[in-house]
Formats: C-alpha cells, sequence, structure tokens
C-alpha cells in the first residue's frame, strides 16, 4: 500500500534498527530506492543511490555511515567495475594531445564546478579526467549535477572520468603549452561553443542557458536584451518576474561569471557586430533591418543585445548605440566624441541664428565637410535646407497660427510679415539680419526662401513671400515692439529718429529701448541716414527729401578710421569682385601701420582661419563670406587689434558704420569715396 507525500506516491516506511536515526532527506531517499531492509541497503550502489533525486555528498556520506552497522561500506558498483580507459600520451593522435593540453578552468563550466576542480588543483585536462567521480563527489558543494556537468563536458571532449594516462605529466609540459597555445585555444572555442547553432538566436539561448531553469532563462534574456527587445533594467526586470532587484542581479551575475573567462567562438555573433558597424553613424533602426535581411535575426533584433552579449563574452565592441531624444543612433567605435561635439556644435550654431551650414563647423570642429554631412543626416528633426547638404536647420515644432517659436528666424520672418503682408526676399534677408543676435548675418536668398516654404503661415510666389491665415493681429499685440510700429505707421510710416523716440515715449517705451529697436528690430528699414520706414512699406517719390534729420548722411563706398581704443577699422561694400576672389582694398591711410598676417575672429567668437595682406589688399577673405552666404551689397567690417596680432570680421548693412562711430569714443574718421585700382 502507498500513501501520497509531496507530489508524488512513496512506499510506506521500512521500520529496521537505527533508521529513525537518518535525516528526513536519507529517508526519503531510502524510500524512492524502495530499500525496505537491511540486505536492500547492503546490495545498493554508489550508483544506484547517485541516480536518486536530492541525494548529494552529505547524504551519501550519511547513508554510508549507517551501513557500516550492517557489516560493511557500500560497493562503488552492484557489479565489479570495468577495467578503466587507457590512454598512452606519447602516441595519442596530436588532437587529443592537444586537447589534454586545455586548461581546466578555460572549460564551459559552472563557478561551483570550477571552483571544486581549482580546490583539487586539477590544473588541465589530462588530471581532470584521471580523477574518479567519487573523489570529486567528496568536495564541499559537489553534487549529482556538478558532477553531471563536468562528466557532459568531459564527453564532448572524446574522454571518461577515471582514465588513466600513461606518461602524464609529460617531462617538457611548459614547452608543449606554450608552443601549442594556438591550437589549444581553437580547441576551447570549439568546445566551449556547440555547433549546431544556426542562428543568433541559437548562440544567445546558448549563453543564457547556465542561469539553470527555465525561468532564470527568460530573466537573464530578458535583461541582456537577447530575446530581441532590447534589454530593460533590473526593476522591471523584477516587477514582470515577481522578484527582487537583486535577485536578478544575481542571477545575471552568474551568466557574466560563467562565460568571463571562457574564451567561446561565436560565428552569428560576431557576424552581426561586423555587419552593424556603420560607416560613421545612422539609425539603428536601418542597422537592424540590415541584419534581418542577412537573415541572421529571426526578428527586428535591437542592437542593444548584441552590445551586451559582447559584453558577456568579452568581445570588442566595434559600435555604441546612443539614443538622442527617443531615436536610436548606431555610432562606429571611437567616434562617439566626436559626434556628440559636432551635433552641439550643429545645435548651438541653428540655435543662435535658426540655420547654419556645414562650413560653419568645418573651422569650429576641426573636421571634413563629408563626415560633418554624415554625422548631421542621423540628427532628430534635422532637415536639410538645399540638395547639396550645404545648409541645415532643426525643423521646430509650429502651431496651426503665427506665434513664436524655438527657432530665432523663424520669428524673425514672422515679425516681419505681420507689418508687411508680402515682402520680397531681398528686404526680408536684410529685416532678419538686424537683430542684434543675428549680428548681421542671415542664410542666401535660397536658402531663406526653402525656409519660407517650411512655413505653414506663408506662403512663397517667385521671390515675393506673402502671410497667409488669420491670427496676425494678435501675434503683432504680442510683440514688444508691436506697439511702437502701430505708432509709426500712424505717423506715415516714415519717421525720423526724434519722431521715433517721440512715438516710443507716447506708447510707454524709454529712450533706450527705443534706442536698441532702432538698431536691431527686424521691423525697420534705415532708408538714410536718422531716417527709418516701417518694413514692406512703398516709399512716395519725394517723401524723403520732404524729411529732415538732423544726422549726416553716409554716401561712401569704403571708410576706415581708429577706434577710441586703438584699433584701426576698414569697412568697404561687397562687390562681385570682391566676392570672387576675396580680396578687400586696404586704404594707404592705414597700410603703413598694418603687419603682414593677422588671426581672424568671426564676430570675437572662434578662430575662422588667418588673413594676409599683399599688394595693398586684404587677402583670404572669400572663404569667410561664403560661408556666412554674403552677397553683393553687403558691407564688411574689420577690426584689427595690433597688439594681439587679430583681425575681427563682421558683416551686415551700412547700419554697421553708423554704430561705429556712434560708439566711437574719439568720433574722428576718415572717408574714402574712390575706388582701388581694379576695383
Amino acid at each position: 500500500m502507498k500513501r501520497r507525500q509531496g507530489l508524488g506516491f512513496l512506499p510506506a516506511p521500512v521500520n529496521f534498527d537505527g533508521i529513525s536515526s537518518l535525516s528526513v532527506r536519507a529517508q526519503n531517499c531510502l524510500r524512492r530506492l524502495n530499500i525496505q531492509s537491511e540486505i536492500d541497503l547492503k546490495r545498493a550502489s554508489v550508483d544506484v543511490l547517485l541516480g536518486c533525486r536530492g541525494l548529494g555528498t552529505k547524504t551519501l556520506f550519511e547513508i554510508q555511515t549507517f551501513a557500516r552497522r550492517f557489516g560493511g561500506l557500500l560497493a562503488s558498483s552492484a557489479t565489479d567495475p570495468p577495467e578503466p580507459e587507457q590512454i598512452d600520451f606519447s602516441t595519442a593522435t596530436d588532437r587529443v594531445r592537444t586537447r589534454l593540453l586545455m586548461r581546466s578552468r578555460d572549460l564551459p563550466l559552472t563557478v561551483r564546478a570550477k571552483k571544486c576542480i581549482l580546490m583539487l588543483n586539477l590544473q588541465h585536462v589530462g588530471e581532470l579526467i584521471q580523477t574518479n567521480p567519487t573523489l570529486l563527489m567528496r568536495q564541499p558543494n559537489f553534487g549529482r549535477g556538478s558532477l553531471q556537468e563536468v562528466g557532459q563536458v568531459v564527453e564532448r571532449l572524446g574522454f571518461k572520468l577515471g582514465t588513466r594516462i600513461n606518461g602524464w605529466p609529460p617531462p617538457d609540459l611548459p614547452r608543449l603549452l606554450r608552443d601549442r597555445a594556438r591550437r589549444i585555444g581553437d580547441e576551447v572555442r570549439r568546445v566551449a561553443m556547440p555547433g549546431r547553432s544556426r542562428t543568433l538566436d541559437d548562440e544567445l539561448r546558448y549563453l543564457s542557458s547556465s542561469a539553470g531553469s527555465r525561468r532564470n532563462v527568460h530573466i537573464v534574456r530578458r535583461y541582456f536584451g537577447w530575446d530581441g527587445c532590447g534589454g530593460t533594467t533590473l526593476e522591471d526586470v523584477g516587477r514582470e518576474f515577481r522578484i527582487s532587484r537583486e535577485r536578478v542581479r544575481q542571477i545575471a551575475e552568474k551568466v557574466r561569471l560563467q562565460h568571463r573567462s571562457a574564451n567561446m567562438t561565436l560565428p552569428h555573433l560576431e557576424r552581426c557586430l561586423r555587419a552593424a558597424v556603420p560607416k560613421l553613424a545612422e539609425k539603428a533602426e536601418l542597422a537592424e533591418q540590415r541584419l534581418y535581411e542577412l537573415g541572421e535575426t529571426t526578428s527586428g533584433f535591437r542592437l542593444e543585445g548584441l552590445v551586451r552579449a559582447a559584453e558577456v563574452v568579452n568581445i570588442a565592441q566595434p559600435f555604441q548605440v546612443q539614443t538622442l531624444r527617443s531615436v536610436r543612433v548606431v555610432i562606429k567605435r571611437g567616434m562617439r566624441k566626436r559626434f556628440l561635439f559636432i551635433a552641439r556644435a550643429a545645435l548651438d550654431a541653428v540655435r543662435r541664428r535658426g540655420a547654419a551650414s556645414v562650413d560653419d563647423l568645418v573651422d569650429a570642429t576641426k573636421s571634413a565637410p563629408l563626415v560633418i554631412q554624415d554625422l548631421l543626416s542621423v540628427l532628430p528633426r534635422l532637415e536639410w535646407l538645399d540638395e547639396s547638404r550645404a545648409w541645415f536647420w532643426f525643423h521646430p515644432v509650429f502651431p496651426t497660427r503665427p506665434s513664436r517659436v524655438r527657432n530665432r528666424l523663424v520669428n524673425q520672418i514672422s515679425k516681419v510679415l505681420a507689418v508687411a503682408e508680402s515682402i520680397h526676399i531681398s528686404e526680408l534677408r536684410s529685416g532678419v539680419a538686424r537683430h542684434r543676435r543675428m549680428r548681421g548675418l542671415a542664410p542666401p536668398r535660397p536658402i531663406l526662401l526653402g525656409i519660407c516654404r517650411r512655413i505653414p503661415w506663408c506662403i512663397v510666389q517667385g521671390e515675393t513671400v506673402s502671410r497667409v491665415g488669420a491670427g496676425w493681429k494678435e501675434f503683432l499685440d504680442g510683440m514688444r515692439e508691436g506697439l511702437l510700429a502701430k505708432a509709426v505707421a500712424s505717423a506715415g510710416g516714415v519717421v525720423t529718429r526724434d519722431q521715433m523716440e517721440e512715438a516710443g515715449r507716447s506708447v510707454g517705451f524709454s529712450l533706450s529701448s527705443v534706442n536698441v529697436l532702432w538698431g536691431n528690430s527686424p521691423l525697420f528699414d534705415r532708408v538714410r541716414s536718422g531716417v527709418v520706414r516701417l518694413r514692406g512699406m512703398t516709399v512716395a517719390p519725394g517723401m524723403l527729401e520732404n524729411i529732415s534729420s538732423s544726422r549726416v548722411q553716409l554716401q561712401v563706398a569704403r571708410d576706415y578710421g581708429w577706434t577710441g581704443d586703438g584699433k584701426i577699422w576698414i569697412a568697404t561694400s561687397l562687390s562681385h569682385r570682391i566676392l570672387s576672389d576675396g580680396r578687400v582694398y586696404v586704404p594707404a591711410g592705414v597700410r603703413r601701420f598694418l603687419g603682414a598676417s593677422y588671426q581672424l575672429w568671426d564676430h570675437g567668437e572662434w578662430s575662422a582661419g588667418e588673413l594676409k595682406l599683399a599688394d595693398g589688399h586684404i587677402c583670404g577673405v572669400r572663404q569667410y563670406l561664403v560661408r556666412r552666404g554674403a552677397e553683393v551689397g553687403d558691407w564688411l567690417l574689420a577690426i584689427f587689434d595690433l597688439p594681439r596680432r587679430g583681425v575681427n570680421l563682421y558683416l551686415g548693412d551700412e547700419d554697421l558704420l553708423e554704430d561705429l562711430r556712434a560708439t566711437d569714443a574719439n568720433g574722428e574718421h576718415e572717408e574714402v569715396v574712390e575706388e582701388s585700382p581694379g576695383g
């Protein structure tokens, strides 16, 4: 008769002398083996006992001690043990000798099994296979599972535990280890990874199998991203499997320790790592699609799982995965710092002026234009503004009605269209360049037209930009200079500086605020010295002659002088010749004070190269003008710092000269109206 115990059925307990002195685990094992008498216990062998589930080294020793009461020890086998196999090291094949020379710590064993083997000082496979299984079972923490694991690895090598080796250790063991180091490494990699894996998923399943139970395998695959989902945090995995974060870490650390020193070959993993490497940088989705098309993955496998697998098995990672505003980017190894540096420089350039060119980043980052273009192409929201990929911006989020957005250039365009229903692109370009943060710079007209086409409340017809939709009155009222623009419009749209100051005071502006808007607001256009008009307003013939101004009108094509702090400045209007050859005439009045070369600085911010003076001209300006999108009619201002051997370049309109004179402490300057030779 049997009774139910736990999950299975066990025979009824047999009461023979002293059995109550055994532990509960030992009694249960005897019941499972149906040992009901002293005679059954004497006939039982060690192999039979080890085949019982839950019986380890401690329980086996306890039963052996109990068996001595009945006249002897248990036999190691129910029958006479067979003669152990023998190997002659001197006559063995080359492959057998190489495998015998393998180090025990390089075998794909668990940490527990490796520690027990090393405690017995079994350094090589030749020593391990000569060890009796009973000796291994006597080691602490070495049970039936560890013995089975060691036996499987030894059988994979083609040996059995308990094999005798004649001629071991060989007298020239150090020399053999040194000469066969490469072949030993190949054998280690061959035995560490079974050859039946056909895909990357098979290899990753083999790596995670060292976690133990099926549940632990799922935990490891979920944490490392080997299930194709890219991996997650300890907290998320613990919440999903209802265990603590520490327990998840312990399970994952077990897999790491298992493969930390394993010198294994994973052909599919290595092939996927090579195939996923970009030229410089690309979006991760493209690399993952490439792996799927090559047949290396069975689904959209995320690259983070490859990176974690390479970390676990100590394979060099040829790329990195970076997340930029929810966009995953794969970057070639060694390019991460440069990529982030170029990305920051691009963001700063667009943040300052709304759009930027690749040439702006060439000098700032010291990188080639093609490298910059490839790295910028993967940035989120980046949009090229021309076919040659020379100008770019980051597409802002546009509302449905005219309002401020996170782009300075778009805001300036919207301000101009708030006072002018339609405007020519040249006048619009002059307006957006007036803002002090634009520093007199604006994109070329084709680029500016492309930006206007992307603004939902603008429409482009030829070279004319017009506003569409409703909400412009509310937008104008919400601007700081909107009240001043209305006051100027009520005064006729064309006013002198004194009249503008009076209009500003009438709407609550201070004198300093009016002066700032006078020189920086895109809503106003300076038609002559001391006279401004609303941007886009048509001036009737004879209107300017009827407006008197106390300020002297500047009518020069070139000018120069000295600043209050002892610097030389030269200003000139750009012509086709200057834009083509990059040579600017130096007036004879200051030519004798200037040296042969100066360090070029762009608006006092960063070094943009070097300028040389030869034959009465400044040479080397063309690259700067092209990079800044200069056009015919723009003004170029150069301020020479003689002690520091540097020159600051500024690009803008004729306001540069008037602003310079307004801040000149001495107020002395010279004007040159004649053209230079050949100019």
